[in-house]
């Protein structure tokens, strides 16, 4: 059996899509406990953001220059 860091590499090497579809499915495999812990600290860090924005501390910007950067640094067409 390969090891962890075997697996890794190989899950890795996936194309995108199929490396979200097996995220999306190890994360359907954790036990209830788990994902609430996961949503708790999606929840925290996004209350975490919002306290930010309306002590303005930091700016936004919209999603449309933000996808648009993200793709330029990713390289993406």
């Amino acid at each position: 059996m390969s090891t962890i860091a075997e697996f890794t590499t190989r899950v890795l090497s996936l194309p995108s899509k199929s490396r979200a579809i097996l995220a999306d499915v190890l994360l359907d495999s954790l036990n209830d406990v788990e994902i609430i812990n996961y949503d708790k600290l999606w929840i925290d860090e996004a209350q975490r953001r919002d306290k930010e924005i309306t002590a303005g501390k930091v700016s936004c910007k919209p999603h449309s220059e933000v996808i648009k950067r993200a793709r330029k640094e990713l390289m993406c067409k």
